[in-house]
């Protein structure tokens, strides 16, 4: 899955080029890998804002961290440990932030890179979109609520 260097990224990328000109242009398998790239470019965007909520909520200590996590920052790799633990347990707000990342976002990504814009957008993009949104409120939510009393809430922009 990794390409830890641009020429071991290109050789791929190379790879499926070939495979897509068995059947179209050449051209039109680099344009259509170059629309998944920009497109993969703004579902991290929709990413990065969500992530920065809920390391704001650690920071702000609004949000425990999870005892398993060893930072207070979203830690997505801790779903592959093994050793029982559930993600029941996690705050709601983390279990949206984890289906945008595992489920919403992967969607993005394969429909793009499999031309098939309408699952991309409908299953991907759009579910990322209401993630992001459903995020953001909860945010406003937790941090009107959690505010001490006779301080001003922190309004998130």
């Amino acid at each position: 899955m990794a390409r830890l260097t641009q020429a071991d990224w290109q050789n791929e990328r190379d790879k499926m080029i070939k495979v897509c000109a068995g059947c179209h242009s050449k051209s039109f398998g680099e344009t259509q890998l170059k629309m998944g790239d920009d497109m993969m470019r703004k579902a991290d965007r929709l990413m990065a804002q969500a992530i920065d909520i809920v390391a704001s909520l650690y920071k702000d200590k609004i949000l425990e961290k999870p005892a398993e996590y060893a930072f207070a920052y979203p830690d997505f790799w801790h779903f592959m440990r093994t050793g029982g633990k559930s993600l029941e347990k996690m705050s709601h707000i983390d279990q949206v932030l984890f289906e945008m990342y595992m489920k919403h976002r992967m969607r993005t990504y394969q429909g793009f890179y499999h031309v098939n814009p309408d699952y991309a957008y409908w299953y991907g993009w759009a579910m990322m979109t209401k993630d992001l949104g459903e995020i953001q409120e909860l945010d406003h939510i937790l941090r009107k609520t959690h505010a001490p009393s006779g301080e001003k809430n922190r309004e998130k922009k």
